[in-house]
């Protein structure tokens, strides 16, 4: 999973700093008044990253399953946040005309967005247990297939397809959209940078957008093989 953790954090920089060039205000609101959530889902993903690197360190059993479980919660906070986060920014978020957040930690965690959290955990769980299934073999791949045809059913009733289509499409133009008011709303409109600001990020994503989607390609295809144990026997892993 390393190399592909690592690659992936790519993307969260990537994201955060679009978000900034791109629309600051939004992401000024979003970081003053989800500042909780986003602190937590940081410690989670810094637990996650760590989790890798400390688990080699001591070969001991003990050391080992207190690293798994640290990379299991810092795995399942993430999912669980991004889900209420997205549910919550679908609702509407009790935003004031000043975007100053109205609400504390437990405004978020409302029915409508642990529902969310658990559809994220789920889609989350879903692709973990197919990825298994993909790069192992004998009873890892046999019981990471056994769970995902477990995961299959309950992921159906609410699809990728109807989250992105339905979800986005009917937030447009609201980035984080008010609950109080729906003139207080954040938009792609009234939080977006200057058209100098926006020509220049579109030249930067233009040119380095590509980069990063091979750099990602490369590493799928460099490490395209399954994990066996010969290949464990052979090389450095842990």
């Amino acid at each position: 999973m390393g190399p592909f953790w690592d690659g992936n954090e790519i993307w969260l920089i990537t994201a955060g700093g679009v978000t900034f060039a791109a629309f600051p205000r939004a992401c000024a609101v979003m970081f003053s008044g989800l500042y909780t959530p986003l602190m937590l889902l940081l410690f989670a993903l810094i637990l996650r990253g760590v989790a890798f690197e400390f688990r080699r360190q001591i070969d001991s059993d003990r050391w080992r399953r207190v690293w798994d479980a640290c990379l299991v919660t810092g795995s399942f906070v993430p999912a669980l946040l991004l889900g209420v986060a997205f549910a919550n920014i679908f609702a509407g978020i009790p935003i004031d005309g000043d975007g100053i957040f109205r609400g504390n930690l437990f405004t978020l965690l409302n029915p409508y967005g642990l529902a969310g959290g658990v559809l994220f955990v789920l889609l989350f769980a879903m692709h973990g247990t197919l990825w298994l299934a993909v790069k192992s073999t004998g009873a890892l791949q046999s019981s990471a297939a056994k769970a995902a045809r477990r995961l299959h059913a309950p992921l159906v009733a609410a699809t990728i397809l109807a989250v992105t289509l339905f979800g986005v499409g009917g937030l447009f133009p609201n980035l984080l959209p008010s609950s109080i008011d729906p003139a207080h709303s954040v938009t792609a409109f009234n939080s977006a940078s200057s058209p100098l600001t926006l020509k220049i990020m579109l030249t930067v994503a233009l040119i380095f957008l590509p980069v990063v989607i091979a750099y990602q390609a490369w590493v799928y295809v460099t490490f395209r093989e399954k994990v066996t144990a010969r290949t464990l026997a052979s090389e450095p892993s842990y």
